[in-house]
């Protein structure tokens, strides 16, 4: 007698627990179809039924000037932009130099040569294009 009441209880435990599966679905059976779901600042796992699971904020990714970090999980942009990375400075052959943001060829910052120090028989030599500069 003690065998069969508890084989009526395991059974009755193992029926409670597949049922707890579906108890949050509004169809019965039903088995979880979570899509990606966004936000500016999150992401997570959304069933038709309404359960979420894997709430998180985007992470990953680096912004630039032009693009926003993208999440390395849900590949949402997020953020703001990042900073221009300038290349080196370029000498313009007219008294100027320029450099040029790698991430947008249009992102110039154009100054006038400076620094250096002209003698009777040399030009001086801008600090930071490295070209020579007419004397004054």
């Amino acid at each position: 007698m003690k065998r069969k009441g508890l084989l009526f209880v395991a059974l009755a435990m193992l029926l409670c627990a597949h049922s707890l599966c579906f108890v949050a679905c509004n169809e019965s059976p039903h088995i979880h179809d979570y899509k990606m779901q966004t936000s500016d600042t999150m992401h997570w796992l959304k069933c038709d039924c309404g359960d979420t699971k894997e709430n998180n904020a985007h992470g990953g990714g680096t912004a630039t000037c032009v693009n926003k970090a993208k999440c390395t999980t849900c590949n949402e942009e997020y953020g703001e932009l990042g900073n221009h990375s300038y290349g080196g400075w370029k000498t313009n052959s007219n008294g100027t130099h320029s450099k040029t943001c790698i991430y947008d060829n249009t992102h110039v910052i154009t100054e006038n040569c400076s620094g250096g120090t002209a003698t009777y028989e040399e030009k001086a030599v801008c600090t930071d294009c490295l070209s020579a500069m007419e004397k004054n």
